[in-house]
């Protein structure tokens, strides 16, 4: 059975009751990811909304010619999947490992369930996908609009606010030239 207390730290059900947060959890199945691995790939269909709970996932979406552009480095506490779950579409990215990932699991029907439940959840989900709609428009925006080196600046100072340490801007985890080129949609040279 999942942690309540890992649970607050999800943004979609922080501020939830302890009551509402162990209806939640009795729904989730536990899953472990080793670093390298596909979580899921694009285009795959969805039916599972996952939360990290330790680790690190790297979200990749793939052009028609073969081209990746990485849109997000998720790290405890984050989740990823939602759309597909919402709308039933096939995945619109590929989630990959890059530290090896402890997670939860809600597939569908239980997301779904939960949602009628417990329609505060929703307002939550609202939030949350504007802010990564959000984030999607300021991608789109930086790319159209800055230069290579100002959006490797920009995404260094990014990854120092998210996943660097408490005193200066040393990033934790396995980001690299490509995937810090990934990340600004250029190559590493």
């Amino acid at each position: 059975m999942t942690d309540v207390g890992f649970l607050t730290t999800v943004p979609l059900f922080r501020g939830l009751s302890e009551g509402v947060l162990r209806e939640l959890a009795s729904r989730l199945r536990e899953r472990r990811y080793r670093a390298g691995e596909a979580v899921f790939h694009q285009d795959d269909p969805g039916g599972q909304l996952y939360l990290i709970s330790a680790g690190q996932v790297r979200i990749t979406m793939t052009s028609a010619d073969g081209r990746e552009r990485d849109v997000a480095l998720l790290n405890a506490g984050d989740y990823f999947g939602e759309m597909s779950v919402l709308d039933d579409s096939p995945r619109s990215a590929t989630a990959r490992v890059t530290a090896e990932v402890h997670a939860f699991v809600l597939d569908r029907a239980g997301f779904h369930a939960f949602l009628i439940a417990n329609p505060e959840v929703a307002f939550h989900l609202a939030i949350s996908l504007a802010k990564r709609l959000r984030h999607a428009d300021e991608m789109l925006a930086d790319a159209t609009f800055l230069d290579v080196p100002r959006r490797v600046a920009k995404s260094i100072a990014h990854l120092a606010r998210t996943v660097g340490r408490p005193l200066g801007a040393q990033i934790q985890g396995p980001v690299d030239q490509d995937g810090l080129a990934r990340l600004v949609g250029a190559t590493r040279e």
